[in-house]
């Protein structure tokens, strides 16, 4: 096959694949901001006390929670503040900025992995990558419930202030509203999403994978894995959304099965949590928190989040395809 011949193969493949995958990108991406602009996020509020309170966290790490809700950055600007002010200690500023991390796993978990990812990666492949997401979450909770029990004393939870007065918009409005937002959200991954598939379908049929895998073999042989889920699992460090783009499309085009996709998914997205935190976390935990604080904060957090990824990655490795 000359080289026009697979460019052309490859435009057919991407022109068959893409359009579905990004008709339910779009539809997701605008109706989860719907649900935002409707409020749906503000039922969390309530929770915030009761965490507190489990945790034996004071009031203040509660105001901080439900403003983390809309902004980490925000909510651990305020936390930084009441440590400032002498109002909270060292431990419990590091445990309600821990906490402060959890609202985004709900919110990016319908706004981003059920929207994008799943339909990246396809149903099964992506819905284990998205649980695996969410139980990070889970688990930041329950170190931060765990933890405040085992050191900081009992106290009840004062009545805090609420939000600021928010007024529902119409359904129409927030329609609107939403697609104005995500149009360029949707554009963006749109372009990334389609050339990437175009690129890795490219590989395929240029054999380039098969010439790669020749020398990368030994690598992925202790890990179980295909030498063609390298380059995919190299992207994630770059970039999440460029990573699952190219898994997915190996799945799709037989390259891979669905156990190998969830194992190099779930080692992709391992091997990105350092590199993210320390390339975009380290730098604004540190201005907030003080370089000291801020990388106790960072490592506890991103370690959970290693460990989950991880734990959920030698599971399916030990259990094999299912």
């Amino acid at each position: 096959m000359n080289l026009l011949q697979v460019l052309i193969q490859s435009a057919n493949q991407t022109l068959h694949l893409v359009p579905s995958v990004l008709l339910i990108m779009f539809i997701a991406l605008v109706g989860t901001q719907v649900l935002m602009q409707l409020g749906f996020f503000r039922k969390l509020e309530p929770i915030g006390r009761p965490l507190a309170l489990a945790a034996h966290l004071p009031c203040e790490s509660s105001i901080a929670f439900i403003s983390s809700i809309g902004s980490t950055l925000a909510a651990n600007t305020m936390i930084a503040k009441f440590y400032e002010d002498g109002t909270i200690n060292r431990k419990e500023v590091t445990l309600s900025a821990i906490l402060n991390t959890t609202p985004v796993y709900l919110r990016e978990g319908l706004t981003y992995q059920l929207a994008v990812v799943l339909p990246a990666l396809g149903t099964k492949v992506g819905s284990v990558y998205f649980l695996t997401f969410l139980l990070v979450g889970v688990v930041k909770i329950l170190f931060v419930i765990v933890y405040g029990r085992m050191t900081l004393k009992r106290r009840e939870v004062l009545v805090c202030p609420t939000t600021n007065q928010w007024q529902k918009p119409g359904l129409g409005n927030a329609l609107s509203s939403a697609i104005k937002i995500q149009k360029r959200t949707f554009i963006k991954i749109a372009t990334i999403f389609t050339g990437l598939t175009y690129v890795t379908l490219f590989s395929i049929n240029a054999g380039l994978l098969t010439w790669v895998s020749q020398y990368i073999s030994p690598l992925t042989m202790k890990l179980s894995l295909p030498a063609s889920t390298v380059i995919p699992m190299g992207t994630f460090v770059v970039s999440p959304l460029m990573g699952v783009t190219s898994i997915g499309a190996l799945i799709r085009s037989g390259e891979i099965t669905e156990y190998y996709g969830i194992l190099a998914s779930l080692l992709g997205g391992f091997l990105m949590v350092p590199v993210f935190s320390l390339k975009h976390s380290l730098p604004t935990y540190s201005s907030i928190f003080g370089f000291k604080l801020g990388i106790s904060i960072l490592a506890i957090s991103t370690g959970l989040g290693m460990l989950v990824r991880g734990g959920i990655f030698f599971l399916f490795l030990l259990l094999g395809p299912l």
